[in-house]
């Protein structure tokens, strides 16, 4: 993740938040009126990424989190 952040240009904000324990949301900050972005949701276990999946928006990453921690 530290690589891909090297490669980004000048000026280009990434937020990056909790998703549960063992997940984070990525996606890079929108400019005003560009909508949704793709987003990268990262799993961990034992504190080793494990899977790295892209998405179309922030909002379908929570939604993939909150089906996977379903029973």
């Amino acid at each position: 993740m530290k690589q891909r952040a090297a490669q980004r240009p000048p000026g280009v904000t990434i937020d990056v938040s909790e998703a549960g324990d063992d997940a984070l949301i990525v996606t890079r900050a929108a400019a005003a009126g560009e909508g949704p972005l793709p987003t990268t949701l990262v799993r961990f276990r034992d504190d080793l990424i494990v899977k790295m999946q892209q998405l179309r928006s922030a909002e379908e990453a929570s939604r993939a989190v909150l089906w996977r921690a379903q029973p």
